[in-house]
């Protein structure tokens, strides 16, 4: 009996040990499987929007170059009206990130984990209008994925600068890039959570692998991945003599360099950043003529011709703003263009600000147009204009410009000619869905003109007296149009500058002073000519008021800059007013900020708080925080004024 019962404990012990090395090895198997297919997910950590709306970024915590399969599925829905694109392998390592847009059709944006086993992540666009998919491509980086978008259905208001003749604005330093920030939204969490998943396996345009160099100039080299630029230039191309520049973004172009001693011409595109195999890359156009491409400034790429025939080149912008073509007036009359005509649905031209000048076109199909600054007159070119469309146009021109002159070239070429005073400095936007163009003429007048508010009951002075008026002050709501400044989820810095500006203005005035505004309303107005408002008024104080922003978003706090020593008792005065606010003192700093660099008068540029801190940004768009920031500013005028001689 003893026997059986050791055989049969023998027995057990061995059917135990195997069970054991069964599990172990099970369990080993279950580990591998899941190192593998580790390795085989995408970790997706953020969501990062460019300024032209027209590339998303999604980082990820993993190299993809380990990833064997990626892809993407997209489908176009309704109810409500919506696009997603489903990614494969794929993990959302945070929680899902929702968008909201103010006054865009499309409202919102959201990055969701679709599903698990298999996971997806999918990104949904809720819009008016369907994104043409066949458009759409899907870019691999190292480090992340880059969705390219050519449509992103921007409304037909919003403008970009394609020309100007300013060399810098306040927008083009890197801190005031526009990011957006996560939102929390359950009710659309669920809703994207819930979304029928059957969908139709059409994948976007490949997925092109893109090396580490790319990336280095398409992102900033540090942890924000922010974007270098509003455009990436990837590619130059001479084509009958023409230069085509090809990329990612909106291209601004700034008035030509005409250069000598070799005899060249210099067209600058700012905010914009060339990708390295081009950099300092020489083309030929023919036997005596080579194009250079460089990168001039960390944010500028120059173009540079070299040729006898400097007044022949001019720039042509494509509808999409994202291709520049730098013609030969010569070699182009035989090139077409664009297959489609674009018919004139109207022309308008309005008082931008006393004799300045709106001059608005709208068409029926994308425009290619050709925008040229001479001396003492600008001339704009349509490509594929209607010849019928000539009568409207001279009919318009007539009853605002007394010398002007409207030619056809062809059926489809249509020359604008508008003579304006050599002093003016002269804007030209367009509509990213290439429909829409706008030229702003801003005449250089001879004698100041006030600016009147009537709403608000604000003084004004009439004369401009010889010395400073003790009791004027200039107040400068910082950016405005198409300038917006800092922006965090649809809120923008301008519109925050001017109502603080406004209540600011309507205290000061109660209390006998007379106020000059440098912007009235959400309009345009370049630094120079603040700076010009405030010297040709001669007040005795200026101040510009702005909305700091940063990447870390935990910073919060108030500050006041100065630049000319004339300023440091007036910034002293108006930062220990302002600290009086329910948030951070950061001091006062000597800025050399262009407005306060360059007005006679003492001058201040005050940060109010950080529209990039969630509970800040919260207090900023508050009717109490802006009446408050107002009163506290005032009081520091007014202490100021007491003490100064």
């Amino acid at each position: 009996m003893k026997k059986m019962y050791i055989n049969f404990k023998f027995r057990y012990n061995i059917f135990m040990i195997k069970k054991i090395l069964q599990i172990i090895i099970i369990l080993l198997l279950l580990s591998f499987q899941q190192i593998c297919y580790a390795i085989n997910e995408i970790k997706i950590t953020d969501f990062i929007f460019d300024n032209s709306s027209k590339i998303i970024f999604l980082p990820s915590y993993n190299n993809l170059d380990e990833i064997e399969k990626i892809s993407v599925e997209s489908k176009n829905l309704n109810n409500p009206k919506r696009t997603f694109f489903d990614i494969s392998n794929s993990i959302l390592t945070v929680g899902n990130i929702v968008y909201n847009f103010k006054n865009s059709p499309i409202e919102k944006v959201v990055l969701a984990q679709n599903s698990t086993n298999p996971n997806v992540v999918r990104l949904t666009f809720y819009h008016d209008n369907n994104i043409d998919l066949s458009k759409v491509e899907l870019l691999k980086l190292r480090n992340g994925l880059v969705l390219k978008l050519d449509e992103m259905n921007i409304p037909n208001s919003c403008l970009h600068r394609s020309f100007r003749e300013e060399k810098s604005l306040s927008s083009d330093f890197i801190e005031k890039l526009t990011f957006l920030k996560q939102v929390s939204d359950e009710k659309n969490d669920i809703l994207v959570q819930n979304e029928i998943t059957s969908i139709i396996n059409r994948p976007a345009q490949g997925i092109k692998k893109v090396g580490n160099e790319a990336l280095n100039n398409i992102f900033i080299p540090d942890d924000t991945k922010r974007l270098r630029s509003k455009s990436y230039i990837q590619k130059l191309s001479v084509r009958n003599g023409n230069i085509l520049l090809n990329g990612i973004g909106n291209i601004t172009v700034e008035k030509p360099i005409i250069l000598s001693n070799p005899s060249r011409i210099a067209f600058d595109l700012a905010n914009a950043v060339v990708a390295k195999d081009l950099k300092n890359k020489t083309f030929n156009i023919s036997q005596n003529e080579k194009v250079v491409i460089s990168q001039f400034e960390p944010t500028k790429v120059r173009v540079v011709i070299y040729t006898e025939n400097v007044k022949d080149y001019e720039s042509v912008f494509s509808f999409d703003q994202q291709s520049l073509l730098i013609v030969n007036k010569n070699r182009i009359s035989n090139v077409k263009l664009s297959d489609n005509i674009s018919k004139l649905s109207s022309f308008t031209i309005s008082n931008y600000n006393i004799e300045d000048k709106n001059l608005t076109f709208e068409f029926n199909n994308p425009c290619i147009l050709s925008y040229v600054r001479n001396l003492d007159n600008i001339e704009f070119i349509i490509y594929n204009g209607n010849f019928s469309d000539i009568t409207k146009i001279k009919t318009t021109l007539t009853n605002f410009f007394s010398e002007s002159k409207v030619e056809s070239f062809g059926r489809s070429i249509i020359k604008i000619t508008i003579n304006i005073n050599p002093n003016s400095k002269t804007e030209f936007f367009e509509t990213t869905n290439g429909k829409k163009a706008v030229i702003l003429i801003k005449n250089k007048m001879l004698k100041p003109q006030p600016i009147v508010i009537p709403k608000d009951n604000i003084k004004e002075t009439i004369n401009v007296p010889k010395n400073v008026d003790k009791k004027l002050i200039v107040l400068d709501a910082g950016h405005g149009g198409s300038d917006v400044g800092a922006t965090r989820n649809g809120i923008y810095e301008k519109d925050i500058n001017l109502d603080v500006t406004n209540r600011l203005a309507r205290m000061l005035t109660k209390k006998g002073f007379k106020i000059v505004l440098t912007r009235k309303e959400d309009e345009t107005v370049s630094l120079q000519d603040r700076v010009e408002i405030s010297n040709a008024k001669r007040p005795v104080l200026f101040m510009s008021i702005h909305v700091n922003a940063s990447v870390n978003e935990t910073v919060r706090g108030v500050e006041t800059h100065y630049w000319k020593d004339n300023s440091i008792d007036y910034a002293n005065i108006v930062q220990k007013y302002l600290s009086m606010i329910d948030s951070p003192s950061r001091g006062v700093l000597k800025s050399k900020f262009y407005v306060i660099n360059h007005t006679e008068a003492p001058a201040v540029l005050v940060e109010i708080g950080f529209i990039s801190n969630a509970q800040e940004r919260n207090e900023l768009i508050s009717d109490k925080r802006k009446e408050q920031t107002a009163k506290v500013l005032a009081d520091a005028i007014v202490e100021y004024l007491k003490i100064v001689k």
